[in-house]
């Protein structure tokens, strides 16, 4: 029985490594299902912008590891490159929605984003 708690233990405290993927998981889902009820261009690349800078935001400020972490007992590792990576990702995903303009977006922009 002790063994289960401390690997809930372990989930439980790397949890708050994975709340910036946690945050554009759930963002996506919600651009797919507003894709179903708005057709706007314009509301499209809002969105998806607005996920993407609040997956930024978390990831700067919940996400940085003083130093190396192991999460969920040593399956994945936290460390500064992780950290680096992910401001990567982050910062070229909202670039990519700055730069693209409406002629570019194909029939449904809710696809695009």
């Amino acid at each position: 029985m002790n063994q289960i708690s401390d690997k809930l233990d372990w989930t439980i405290s790397s949890l708050g490594f994975i709340i910036p993927e946690i945050t554009l998981t759930l963002g996506i889902l919600f651009l797919i299902m507003a894709g179903l009820i708005a057709k706007s261009s314009q509301f499209a690349r809002l969105t998806g912008l607005s996920i993407l800078a609040i997956q930024f935001i978390l990831l700067v400020f919940y996400s940085r590891p003083e130093g190396p972490v192991n999460l969920f007992g040593g399956m994945l590792r936290a460390d500064d490159f992780n950290f680096c990576l992910r401001c990567l990702i982050g910062l070229s995903g909202i670039l990519v929605v700055l730069l693209s303009d409406s002629g570019s977006i194909l029939k449904n922009p809710f696809e695009y984003f």
